[in-house]
């Protein structure tokens, strides 16, 4: 037979509704037993009730016949006859229903034969002499007074017979109804006693089989809430609820490994950026191989890390890690040859890693020192080139190499081959810069000294050409003439061009810290200066809302000046010039529109423009040294903004450039 605690929970519940409904069946059937004796009593009481009254009607009956006899004999009145009749019929009714009631059935017959025979051998012949007429004489009607008295205490014995023995049958019927009664008024009471302790089992039932359990289960699933994943929960039976604590228990020992595994792989990705951010920063190789040996030793547990670089057929080491033994200095400063490291050539030959937790054994075993494993990952560029080794030793007793650890390391490998590959890209960016900025400054200098040296003597050969012409215009033939005029006009382009290239130089060195600084107000003070350029023009000029920006504000001028010289410069002819200034904002940055409706520029000029002295058109066509727009374009990017240009032929241009918005202190 199975065990309570084997039993299903639905089992268990079943067997008790059973163990419930048994005494319940029983009382029930108590019920209607006693229901069928209580009915049975009172049918039989209400015959014994009935029985008794027909027995009362019939002893009223014979009185009246003994009565009635006794009167009319005495008085020989015929009115005494009325009860005598109505005690005949009344007799004759009774029994009947004597007789009908089924009860004491020999009583009832020997009673109905003492009746009769007091009627017809007393009652009915008395009756007779006199209605004959015969007078009795004393004697005689003491004689059958005495006889009706003998008969008539005969029946009176019957009746009291009859009627102890219905008293008894009454009383006994009685007793049987009360017991039935009583049963039937205890029977809810027993049952509602019952119902109560089935509830309470029931309950008590449910609490130590379920609900207990359940409870237990609640605490230990609020315990794992609270990151408790070590908790466990006793099974104490084979049914739904301890099926349900084994899962549970099953669950939380996979939510165990689970988050064992989650915390060991967070911490190796935690490790593994912290290691990347800081690789960011290295700055050399031997940085690089710091960081990573400090990094991935903190979950290798390693005796000794080395970082190598391979020159030619060099190991070179560039960082390691471990109290190494004195002899091993010379090594660490000049490599190891790779022919004196067969497992390091082979991982470098093909790429693939090595990894035997008991490579240092037996011969190989350093003197003194327990067994060891080894670890060799290759140094790859992100192109893929083997350019190097991360290797580490370990004792022997820590285990194999797991696999979580040997992705750490591939992964920390990779990052270390990026940062070696991005610090020799640094170093050498580093140098281009500062060549770069060595030889910017170097034709600055060479610029600004050049246009400043040249301009003393161009001023000179200018000032005489200007004054040959003066004074020998006319005076010398035609060409002559002509040939001074080519002479002067060369001097003042020549001196154009420096000028405007001495002022290229200075945006770069001769430029002011900027500083917050209205644009509307810059933008007033060049429409000022070019009022009468404006005028001769007649153009139209149309000015938004300029914004405060953070600029140079000489240089802010200049690039609005030379845009609208160029806007009324290259007008189309007959056509009104159309001038448009506006900006909006862009977040920390302004950008600004200048548009004209002047003569446009090809699209595959659009970036020519903006070249030192590249010019579209003829000085013929139209005047200018062709370095307005560089200088507007260089002061732009020296802001931290950038310029373009949106244009199309005869339908004008727009100008746009971002201009850093105004740091304005509080």
């Amino acid at each position: 037979m199975r065990r309570w605690a084997d039993l299903s929970l639905q089992r268990k519940l079943e067997l008790l509704i059973v163990a419930f409904m048994i005494p319940v069946l029983g009382m029930v059937v108590v019920l209607l037993t006693t229901g069928l004796q209580l009915n049975q009593a009172l049918n039989e009481r209400y015959r014994v009730g009935q029985f008794d009254t027909y027995l009362d009607q019939l002893e009223i009956a014979v009185l009246n016949i003994e009565t009635g006899q006794r009167g009319y004999q005495l008085s020989g009145n015929p009115g005494f006859l009325e009860p005598y009749n109505k005690g005949l019929r009344d007799t004759q009714t009774a029994l009947a229903g004597l007789r009908e009631m089924g009860l004491f059935p020999g009583e009832v017959e020997r009673l109905e034969e003492a009746v009769y025979s007091f009627i017809e051998e007393w009652a009915k012949p008395s009756v007779a002499k006199v209605e004959l007429g015969r007078t009795l004489t004393p004697e005689e009607q003491n004689a059958l007074l005495r006889d009706g008295k003998v008969l008539f205490d005969s029946l009176r014995i019957r009746f009291d017979s009859l009627q102890r023995a219905t008293e008894l049958q009454f009383n006994l019927i009685r007793e049987r109804s009360n017991r039935a009664t009583q049963t039937l008024t205890a029977l809810p009471w027993l049952l509602l006693l019952l119902v109560i302790v089935a509830a309470l089992g029931l309950r008590l039932g449910l609490s130590r089989t379920v609900a207990e359990r359940l409870s237990r289960l609640q605490r230990a699933t609020e315990q794992i809430a609270e990151g408790d994943y070590g908790v466990r929960v006793a099974v104490h039976s084979r049914d739904e609820v301890g099926q349900l604590a084994t899962a549970f228990n099953l669950m939380a020992a996979s939510l165990e490994r689970t988050t064992h595994s989650l915390e060991a792989a967070r911490t190796r990705s935690e490790l593994l950026a912290a290691l990347t951010d800081a690789l960011q920063s290295a700055t050399s190789s031997q940085e690089v191989a710091r960081i990573a040996i400090q990094g991935l030793n903190q979950l290798l547990g390693a005796s000794y890390m080395f970082v190598n670089e391979l020159v030619g057929d060099t190991l070179v080491f560039t960082g390691w890690y471990g109290e190494l033994p004195p002899e091993m200095g010379p090594v660490l400063e000049t490599g190891v040859p790779l022919a004196a490291s067969p497992e390091a050539t082979e991982v470098i030959r093909s790429g693939r890693p090595l990894y035997d937790h008991r490579f240092y054994t037996g011969e190989r075993q350093p003197p003194g020192q327990p067994e060891l494993g080894l670890a060799i990952e290759p140094i790859r560029t992100p192109g893929g080139k083997v350019t190097g080794i991360i290797s580490a030793i370990r004792p022997s007793a820590l285990g194999e190499w797991t696999a979580e650890e040997r992705e750490l390391i591939a992964r920390s490998v990779a990052a270390v081959g990026i940062a070696l590959e991005r610090s020799k890209n640094q170093a050498e960016l580093r140098e281009r810069t500062a060549e770069l900025e060595r030889s910017n400054r170097e034709l600055e200098q060479f610029a600004y000294v050049a246009s400043h040296d040249l301009q003393e003597p161009l001023r000179m050969v200018s000032s005489y050409t200007q004054l040959l012409a003066r004074r020998y215009r006319g005076q010398l033939d035609e060409k002559a003439d002509q040939y001074i005029d080519f002479a002067v006009d060369g001097a003042n382009r020549m001196q154009k061009l420096i000028q405007d290239l001495l002022s290229y130089s200075r945006v770069g060195t001769k430029g002011r810290e900027p500083q917050p600084t209205d644009a509307g107000e810059v933008m007033q003070e060049v429409l000022r200066d070019l009022e009468v350029a404006l005028r001769e023009s007649g153009a139209r000029l149309e000015v938004g809302e300029l914004p405060r920006l953070q600029a140079d504000r000489s240089q802010l001028a200049q690039v609005f000046q030379n845009l609208l010289v160029n806007a009324l410069k290259f007008r189309r002819p007959g056509v009104t010039p159309y001038i448009r200034v506006c900006a909006q904002p862009e977040g920390a940055m302004w950008k600004f529109s200048v548009s004209d409706n002047g003569i446009g520029v090809e699209p595959q000029y659009h970036e020519r423009i903006f070249v030192i002295f590249q010019r579209l058109h003829s000085k013929e066509e139209y005047p200018g040294t062709g370095i307005g727009l560089a200088i507007c374009k260089k002061i732009v990017e020296r802001h931290g903004g950038r310029m373009w240009l949106e244009s199309s032929p005869e339908t004008g241009s727009t100008f746009y450039f971002t201009w850093p918005a105004a740091e304005e202190r509080v």
